[in-house]
């Protein structure tokens, strides 16, 4: 398949490579700064650098939209004019909606929400589709995010909650793991590195056992015995991980309707 991506960045740098492992695809990239494409495109021979964003346009009829939502716009702007039904968009924007990008060109849109995980061809994209994609848009166009991930349907409206959990989720809990070695070090019974060491193997473990079919609730009464030191770990922890998690989402959906009180992370 023709596949263009428009910007470079981060996650268009992802789904670039992810899609460019395929041979059988022909990944056309542009972004405003040429340079940044060609590196994308060099030792890859089915990765093709455009010379704007028009020109891949008409290169691909599946065009990857991945930049901001401010720069988003000026990019439609410059592609209303060759964009027609035929065209299949797909977003990373979240913040832009189906509704107003379906008002703006006539083609047919679709959200998709990537996380890290696809570098490693793995995790859930997210997938939320515009009124004018068919069933059978929606079958090729799942047959394609396979290459990256397993794809799951989601509503607009379940988009912030979901990606809290697919796209930032990885960072959360990487961050909770750090937290925990920090506490396990300030026991003085081990270090920092040495229980970072002993999380992240046990995170592996904890991930095998659910791809071989464990469940979440199945892990938690195996290793809780009635009366044991796992089931008092879990007595002490329940009532502030729900208030935390609550937080959690609460937070990140301030932070999506435009409010400023989210403070950034130090170090």
């Amino acid at each position: 398949m023709r596949i263009g991506v428009i910007g470079t960045g981060t996650i268009g740098s992802l789904l670039t490579t992810g899609f460019a492992a395929n041979p059988a695809h022909a990944v056309f990239v542009y972004n405003r700064t040429p340079a940044k494409a060609q590196a994308l495109a060099t030792g890859r021979p089915n990765v093709r650098v455009s010379r704007d964003a028009r020109t891949l346009a008409g290169e691909c009829e599946c065009l990857f939209l991945c930049t901001k939502a401010a720069d988003a716009k000026q990019v439609l702007a410059e592609l209303a004019p060759v964009l027609t039904p035929a065209h299949v968009l797909l977003t990373t924007a979240s913040a832009l909606s189906l509704s107003y990008l379906e008002d703006v060109v006539p083609s047919k849109w679709v959200k998709v929400i990537p996380s890290l995980t696809q570098s490693v061809h793995s995790g859930v994209i997210l997938v939320s589709y515009g009124r004018r994609c068919l069933s059978s848009d929606r079958l090729w166009i799942e047959e394609l995010l396979r290459d990256l991930a397993q794809p799951f349907t989601v509503s607009e409206e379940q988009i912030r909650v979901a990606s809290d959990l697919t796209s930032c989720g990885p960072a959360f809990l990487a961050f909770l793991v750090q937290q925990w070695a920090a506490a396990a070090a300030r026991t003085g019974q081990l270090s920092d590195h040495e229980a970072e060491t002993l999380l992240v193997q046990m995170l592996v473990g904890l991930a095998a056992l659910l791809q071989n079919g464990h469940s979440l609730q199945d892990i938690v009464q195996r290793v809780a015995v009635p009366g044991g030191v796992t089931e008092a770990g879990l007595v002490s922890i329940g009532p502030a991980a729900s208030e935390l998690f609550d937080q959690l989402h609460q937070a990140t959906q301030l932070y999506a309707q435009g409010s400023s009180i989210v403070a950034h992370l130090s170090g």
